[in-house]
């Protein structure tokens, strides 16, 4: 377990707190989007306040349950009290000494709509061992990412039998995601070991990809990402898959999914498709 220093800008509040730089988040509600702030939730015993008491101020809103708490000369919130998780100390990991924050991988709550937020919260069950992170947090995700993604493209019929996609190079793959996909989409993407093992690329209703590696298929994944999706547009999705993948057609019809149209997809694919829609 790893110790870290830090403070306040001026150094009238200093503390020093005991843990692993995990679970970190950021939070749109309407005082962290104006500080900042990224939480890091650790257990009291493990926070240690070495200024006196009197150099923090708190200021308290709405149902006056968090307790933000500031230094009195610089202003700077470095710990507080938060209301989703109000017995544990909420670190501002930007305020730590030596910690780069924009190297770190962070989940977004949505404390906009805090009280939809907070019911959803552990509503997608993941196997044990099964990290998850969104790939705009943790840029270097990306080549292992599409790496897996061209493995199960191949590997999965229809998707291996078109000749398009025989004649793509890694490089092409990654250009197409790094380019189309990552600046259009939220990028979820689940992880065994540091392996990617599935993900899913939304744009608002529209979901663009879902791929899980063939190796984990029937663990639950693709059902908990449409979980994710749901949760991220409740008022409904929609999507494109291959006639030919039937497992694929079975799974999106098994989870609600139902059949808006057949087509035929954009060249130079050109194969028969059908579109989906939830409700």
């Amino acid at each position: 377990m790893a110790t870290y220093t830090g403070r306040c800008h001026c150094g009238d509040v200093h503390f020093r707190v005991e843990g692993d730089l995990a679970g970190l988040e950021v939070c749109n509600c309407s005082i962290c989007r104006r500080t900042g702030y990224l939480h890091w939730y650790v257990a009291p015993e493990r926070f240690h306040l070495a200024s006196p008491e009197a150099a923090v101020a708190t200021y308290t809103f709405g149902t006056h349950t968090a307790r933000h708490h500031f230094c009195r000369r610089c202003g700077v919130s470095s710990y507080r009290r938060a209301r989703s998780n109000p017995d544990q100390v909420d670190v501002n990991v930007r305020c730590l000494e030596g910690v780069d924050a924009e190297r770190l991988a962070f989940a977004r709550f949505d404390g906009e709509h805090w009280e939809e937020a907070i019911t959803r919260r552990g509503d997608v069950a993941l196997p044990a061992g099964v990290e998850r992170l969104e790939l705009e947090t943790d840029p270097s995700a990306l080549e292992p990412l599409v790496r897996m993604w061209m493995r199960t493209k191949l590997d999965t019929a229809p998707w291996g039998d078109l000749p398009t996609e025989r004649g793509y190079s890694f490089e092409d793959n990654l250009g197409y995601f790094r380019d189309a996909i990552a600046p259009r989409c939220r990028v979820t993407l689940l992880r065994e070991g540091g392996v990617p093992i599935a993900f899913l690329a939304q744009d608002g209703r529209e979901i663009d990809l879902l791929f899980v590696a063939p190796e984990h298929q029937g663990r639950g994944l693709g059902r908990a990402l449409l979980e994710l999706a749901r949760a991220h547009s409740p008022e409904g999705l929609e999507l494109f898959a291959l006639q030919a993948n039937e497992r694929a057609c079975r799974f999106y019809e098994a989870q609600g999914f139902r059949v808006v149209a057949r087509g035929t997809s954009p060249a130079p694919e050109s194969a028969p498709d059908v579109r989906y829609a939830w409700p």
